[in-house]
């Protein structure tokens, strides 16, 4: 029976211990901190979690986790229902094209009814630092 509650630190500590990074780690503690957590779980088994922090007025999704072995199974629907339940509006979430996670995300946004916002432009900088010198006289 899957179980859906709210996420502790302690929970993600324990429960997520193999795949834990240091953007994960940052991403539950400002959740918890101002924000919001979810932990979802079969039996003892962790499935996912999602974390959300409340940023100028809207509701950020800051980070989503769902075990290798469960993915494709309604994890991340589950989870970002959550929030879509609690009416924490307006609701944010931005990924990367080239995460290969990407169109599966995208579908699940698209079936909770969320739409596709103004897209930002990321700048991205691949100098080398003999070349960024030329910046030094900014």
């Amino acid at each position: 029976m899957r179980t859906l509650r709210p996420c502790t630190k302690l929970d993600y500590l324990f429960l997520f211990s193999d795949s834990r990074s240091a953007y994960s780690d940052l991403a539950v503690s400002q959740s918890l901190e101002d924000g919001c957590a979810y932990l979802l779980t079969e039996g003892a088994s962790p499935l996912g979690y999602i974390c959300a922090v409340y940023e100028h007025g809207v509701t950020r999704v800051s980070y989503g986790y769902t075990v290798p072995d469960a993915r494709n199974s309604g994890v991340f629907t589950a989870l970002l229902s959550e929030l879509v339940k609690q009416e924490m509006f307006p609701i944010r979430l931005s990924v990367s094209e080239r995460n290969e996670l990407h169109a599966a995300i995208a579908h699940v946004c698209e079936k909770l009814g969320f739409t596709q916002g103004t897209a930002s432009i990321v700048f991205q900088c691949n100098m080398s630092a003999q070349e960024s010198s030329r910046w030094d006289s900014y």
